[in-house]
């Protein structure tokens, strides 16, 4: 334990966090942790064999960035290692890390929901022309069905009263309508939030 002390004292100063500390072998394998509380309350002569934890949960490298952030929120860690395919310790995802990483994927959930192409920067930094394409796809597709449904209308009016069912076409055109709101809203809720 006072050796361990003493390298995290020299460590500490260019390190993230050090409220886990991760054992590992000659080969960077990893073998378990010692939370620093451990370390601290531990007496100096107390081998680190007697107060490792070797059921160590980690993530793999490969590990989508969403399952890593919530495997942190479901075990309220501060700190996940995170290892190679032969359990190497590569390094460490922070809890500030994986809150990036939530607030990144919902908004893109609240995006594709809002029927608005995912956006790379924040909405207040992102072009106008960018914003534009992202948004205007599905509102010119959308526009251009509500607009031959409302030339048809128009240039039918005797024949809608024969044919009802060329009515069935006008939430077509209210759609559109409906479509750019949920849009704008998406956009503007996600930016404040």
């Amino acid at each position: 334990v006072g050796e361990a002390i003493q390298q995290l004292r020299a460590q500490a100063p260019n390190r993230e966090t050090i409220y886990y500390l991760y054992v590992v072998d000659d080969e960077r394998h990893l073998r378990g942790l010692i939370s620093l509380r451990k370390l601290i309350l531990a007496k100096v002569d107390t081998p680190l064999s007697k107060i490792i934890e070797r059921d160590v949960i980690s993530v793999r490298v490969d590990d989508d960035q969403e399952i890593v952030a919530q495997t942190i929120a479901r075990y309220d860690f501060i700190a996940l290692p995170v290892v190679d395919d032969q359990n190497r310790l590569v390094g460490i995802i922070t809890h500030d890390d994986a809150l990036d990483v939530m607030q990144q994927e919902a908004t893109e959930d609240v995006h594709r929901m809002g029927a608005v192409g995912t956006l790379e920067q924040s909405y207040l930094t992102t072009p106008f022309f960018t914003l534009a394409w992202k948004r205007g796809v599905w509102l010119v597709v959308l526009f251009g069905a509500a607009f031959v449904t409302s030339s048809i209308l128009s240039s039918y009016q005797d024949l809608s009263a024969m044919y009802p069912w060329i009515v069935a076409f006008i939430p077509l055109v209210i759609a559109s309508g409906g479509n750019a709101g949920s849009q704008s809203a998406t956009l503007v809720i996600r930016t404040l939030a």
